[in-house]
């Protein structure tokens, strides 16, 4: 099961402001809109939809996901 980043996390990987991956929430054109789900409130990244979307190597995701969350 591939583990689900958040809007925070998301930020950090991408060196952005929280704000600004908000606003690729948001965008108008769905080519440029991040791919992201709802919990609740909250929204959640998938990696491979993230290594997809951006075009970089998933494994540069993982490696950051392995740094945030050294018990998973």
């Amino acid at each position: 099961m591939e583990t689900a980043l958040t809007l925070a996390q998301v930020a950090k990987l991408l060196q952005v402001a929280p704000s600004t991956v908000h606003a690729l929430i948001k965008e108008e054109k769905p080519e440029k809109r991040i791919p992201f789900i709802r919990v609740g409130k909250n929204y959640r990244f998938f990696a491979s939809d993230l290594a997809k979307f951006f075009n970089i190597d998933l494994e540069i995701i993982n490696t950051f996901i392995k740094k945030e969350t050294p018990n998973v």
